[in-house]
């Protein structure tokens, strides 16, 4: 049994969702499909080869292209009993794009996965009445963490994601911005990720690099 994550572009209303998530479901092996339209995301489990996801959210008009699951680790703070990290992960949970949530008390700690916005996760740790702040995991594959100034809007943050998305060799891009940060996964030269930010139009600083 696997589980699948594709960006699903095009989407634009409930109908769009609706099409798109039978579409995959009447796919021999798909044990559940769950389309998500605010993150553009579908999550399939199922024994079914991946390029057939592709081609039948094709037949209905939109492009999905497969994704690796990004991680996201925050430190977690003002949490002092069970409830809370209960009302964290259920928070957590409801952020389009979540696919697990993982919340320990005595870390002070949550790993979200899935393809949910860096932003949106801070927000619903926030809105319970906790501090969140993004955390690096330095025992994770190659990655670059990037100071990105001047980023005003979700649209800049979005374009920022695009580029670095497109840059060969990427595995994982999630880009936050509150923190003014992007972190890039797998192995690339950081001279290909400045130029890919410098490229879209903003400011970047190589704050962390694995591969140095």
């Amino acid at each position: 049994m696997g589980k699948f994550l594709l960006e699903v572009q095009g989407m634009t209303c409930g109908s769009c969702v609706k099409n798109v998530k039978e579409s995959l479901e009447r796919l021999d092996g798909v044990e559940s499909a769950k389309v998500d339209l605010d993150s553009k995301t579908a999550v399939v489990i199922g024994n079914v080869d991946v390029q057939e996801l592709v081609r039948a959210v094709a037949e209905t008009g939109k492009q999905a292209t497969p994704k690796n699951p990004n991680n996201v680790i925050m430190t977690v703070k003002g949490m002092t009993c069970n409830g809370c990290v209960k009302r964290v992960e259920d928070s957590l949970r409801k952020v389009p794009g979540v696919d697990e949530v993982k919340v320990s008390l005595d870390e002070e700690l949550a790993e979200v996965t899935g393809a949910a916005s860096p932003d949106m996760l801070l927000e619903a740790v926030r809105s319970v009445g906790k501090t969140a702040t993004l955390q690096i995991d330095k025992q994770a594959e190659s990655f670059t963490v990037v100071g990105v100034t001047k980023m005003t809007c979700n649209g800049c943050r979005k374009k920022i994601q695009q580029a670095l998305e497109n840059v060969p060799g990427v595995t994982g891009v999630f880009v936050s911005l509150a923190e003014q940060l992007a972190v890039v996964q797998g192995k690339v030269d950081d001279e290909v990720v400045i130029a890919a930010i410098v490229e879209a139009g903003k400011s970047p600083t190589i704050l962390y690099s694995s591969l140095d």
